[in-house]
């Protein structure tokens, strides 16, 4: 019997081994480290102290820091260990709606980062993928679905690249690609005013506050990307402008990487 032709897509998602119960109560200490690296590492053994043999390299360097970063979430450098633009509106949030934002944000990366076809990007979905492959993909997308699995996103939103969640309720706002654009647009070119070169995750913040002022809606960081790439490769808004200090928060046009922008007016 010939074997599965392996989708060109699956060796793109990102390995996850954060357990789906932990992730709450280590990005929430994490983030109350306020950067810094060593109180983070403290933080999270704190919140874990009940967890037989955790150790802080497993912790942090195993769980926490691959899993937070991989979904932008989090960014790490040598010194510092800070929140990522999805992970700055996360800590804005509560209750069901925080959930509701981690199903919307896996799902955002799947589609529109990674480029999974809708019939894949629920758990069930990528579950069924991973068992037809066979070995290593059962293990190695067991993190992925474990974590779709516990955060999941409507099947009615799962094929659109412009759905952003009720800031007060959590549930699916269905916003047009176009609105979306539009108001993610004036953000960016709103906060870029004035302003020489911009770094990309000020850019993401900036972009999805904007949204979520004028239409009460948040949205993913991978939507806020999607729309700034379509802006730039029609010559609009700003133009790629250097290299970042971190890689997985760096974006490609043109086969050219970059972390920062040249405003047009520039």
């Amino acid at each position: 019997m010939a074997s599965m032709t392996t989708p060109s897509f699956v060796d793109k998602l990102p390995l996850l081994k954060l357990p789906p119960d932990w992730f709450s109560r280590a990005l929430e200490a994490v983030i109350r480290a306020n950067g810094s690296r060593t109180l983070a590492a403290a933080n999270v053994l704190e919140a874990f102290h009940d967890k037989a043999g955790l150790t802080e390299k497993l912790a942090m360097r195993a769980f926490v820091i691959p899993t937070f970063t991989r979904i932008h979430f989090l960014r790490s450098t040598p010194d510092s260990l800070a929140a990522a633009p999805n992970g700055v509106v996360w800590e804005d949030l509560h209750g069901e709606v925080r959930d509701a934002y981690v199903g919307l944000c896996l799902r955002d990366q799947l589609i529109l980062s990674i480029g999974v076809p809708a019939a894949y990007s629920q758990w069930s979905d990528l579950r069924s993928l991973a068992t037809q492959l066979g070995p290593p993909y059962p293990d190695r997308l067991g993190g992925i679905i474990r974590l779709l699995r516990r955060f999941p996103t409507p099947s009615a939103v799962l094929s659109s690249p412009a759905a952003a969640l009720f800031e007060s309720s959590g549930e699916v706002a269905q916003i047009s690609r176009e609105s979306a654009s539009e108001e993610l647009e004036r953000a960016f070119e709103s906060y870029m005013r004035g302003k020489r070169v911009v770094g990309l995750d000020s850019l993401r913040v900036a972009g999805i506050t904007g949204l979520r002022k004028r239409k009460h809606v948040v949205a993913s960081s991978f939507l806020a990307d999607a729309v700034l790439l379509a802006a730039m490769s029609k010559g609009r808004l700003c133009s790629p402008f250097a290299s970042g200090t971190n890689a997985l928060g760096e974006l490609v046009l043109g086969r050219r990487p970059f972390g920062s922008v040249l405003p047009q007016d520039n």
